[in-house]
């Protein structure tokens, strides 16, 4: 808690402080501030987003690393083993749907029904 409430200082010490920002938006922050300051104010917002609905950034590492604790427990596990069961993560880049979004809808259904058949194929 303690260093959430220091990103979020951090975030307040930064906007809307300066005589020329006070009522400014938070790009004409990133504008006006020189890299270190726009870097800080710009990774301290992605961090806590709004306070109490933010903490994307921390929330999708703390994804990446639970589904690697739980890939393992069920790779581990003599139920799911005796059941040829498996725990599949499909990660999807944003780079590459903003590029290609139906090829990379395709690879999602294929991942999603690999079972039944192969969508990108039909």
């Amino acid at each position: 808690r303690a260093e959430f409430d220091s990103i979020t200082n951090d975030c307040l010490s930064l906007y809307q402080t300066k005589n020329n920002l006070h009522e400014a938006s938070f790009l004409s922050h990133l504008m006006n501030y020189d890299a270190p300051e726009g870097l800080r104010l710009a990774t301290a917002e992605m961090m806590i987003q709004g306070y109490d609905n933010g903490g994307d950034i921390l929330r999708m590492a703390n994804n990446i690393v639970k589904f690697k604790q739980s890939q393992m427990m069920v790779r581990n596990s003599l139920e799911y083993q005796r059941k040829k069961k498996e725990l599949r993560v499909y990660t999807l880049s944003l780079d590459d749907f903003i590029a290609q979004p139906a090829a990379s809808a395709l690879k999602f259904f294929d991942f999603v029904f690999e079972e039944q058949t192969n969508v990108s194929h039909e």
